[in-house]
């Protein structure tokens, strides 16, 4: 939500900053995170969509993300 709301106020590569650092975190810890009810493999997904929304909202390697949602 914080990298949502950087790129809401113009602040958009802090909040591409916080996605690439929540993205290492959670492959950090991502051995840990599977025994979590909320698994780290979900939240994978969830910092990836919503990196996505903001790249496509700012307009920053939008043909990037098409491609990668395409995968």
């Amino acid at each position: 939500m914080s990298g949502i709301g950087h790129a809401h106020d113009g602040r958009t590569m802090q909040g591409l900053a916080l996605f690439d650092l929540a993205t290492t975190l959670n492959r950090r810890y991502l051995a840990l995170r599977d025994a979590d009810i909320y698994s780290g493999e979900g939240l994978a997904l969830e910092i990836f969509y919503s990196s996505a929304a903001v790249r496509c909202m700012s307009g920053i390697g939008v043909q990037i993300v098409a491609d990668e949602l395409d995968e």
